[in-house]
């Protein structure tokens, strides 16, 4: 069996639908997720194909290896990109799927090369289609609710402890943020953090409590300070490339986008 063969057969397997969509048809989360990914892709093709991609800055807020994030999956299920014909390897007469950062997709939107261009001169002038400025703040706390989790993480594994990221500790991550910035979250966090670890290594609480223990704290330490304390983006977990684009080019705020409470804005001029 040959290379196309196999391709073929795993294209027709995934009941990939090549349906190409325009400009008009794009939410904000499309387009922002879109452009992230094309902007970190090493190679863009006037055919569409974009990939490999680079982990530096990281795509989307994560600090698990090869992880596609929310991002990926979200332009999957909306069709806006399908795995390229180029995304395999044959070995032993098996097709295996690549990494995430390591694979090739097709962008289906009508005319690539003009699309592209159009989206940028959206970011560039801030004339936005009407229905965007609908979606600022959920995007916004879509992106603040990644970079909460992304910490929390990070604090778990600086302690070797393990903080399972439940349903209900991201429920609890919206609730913070109704109210709280991100910098002012990963404050929580990091006091949060450090009592449930600490009562863990005193003892206090066994391994297996340590996610509860640690949403206690967490729901204390906010009664407590109601979040006016702010912790700095540590340097090891940079921004990532979707924060960043949609926090300085979108909408244009910069730094306020990880200090300031999630809400929604007027963009100032509109289609």
């Amino acid at each position: 069996m040959n290379d196309g063969t196999i391709i073929s057969q795993f294209l027709k397997a995934k009941d990939i639908n090549h349906h190409l969509q325009t400009i008009d048809e794009l939410s904000l989360r499309d387009a922002l997720y879109l452009i992230t990914l094309i902007r970190s892709s090493v190679v863009i093709s006037s055919e569409a194909y974009i990939g490999p991609f680079t982990s530096v800055p990281p795509i989307f807020p994560d600090i698990r290896p090869h992880n596609d994030g929310i991002g990926v999956n979200h332009l999957i299920d909306r069709n806006l990109i399908t795995l390229s014909q180029y995304a395999f390897i044959d070995e032993n007469s098996e097709v295996k799927e690549l990494y995430f950062n390591d694979t090739k997709w097709k962008v289906n939107i009508e005319d690539f090369e003009e699309a592209l261009l159009q989206i940028n001169e959206i970011i560039t002038s801030a004339v936005w289609p009407v229905k965007w400025r609908y979606d600022i703040k959920r995007v916004w706390l879509e992106i603040a609710i990644l970079e909460c989790r992304q910490y929390l993480e990070y604090l778990a594994n600086e302690r070797d402890i393990n903080i399972e990221i439940t349903d209900e500790i991201q429920n609890i991550f919206l609730t913070l943020l109704r109210n709280n910035s991100v910098s002012q979250c990963f404050s929580l966090m990091h006091d949060a953090v450090c009592e449930a670890s600490d009562n863990f290594f005193r003892k206090i609480i066994s391994i297996d409590d340590i996610g509860n223990n640690f949403i206690q704290c967490l729901f204390n330490n906010r009664n407590k300070t109601h979040g006016s304390k702010e912790d700095s983006r540590p340097v090891n977990i940079p921004q990532s490339q979707l924060s960043y684009i949609f926090h300085y080019e979108f909408l244009k705020i910069g730094e306020a986008g990880f200090t300031a409470i999630p809400h929604d804005m007027t963009c100032p001029k509109k289609i």
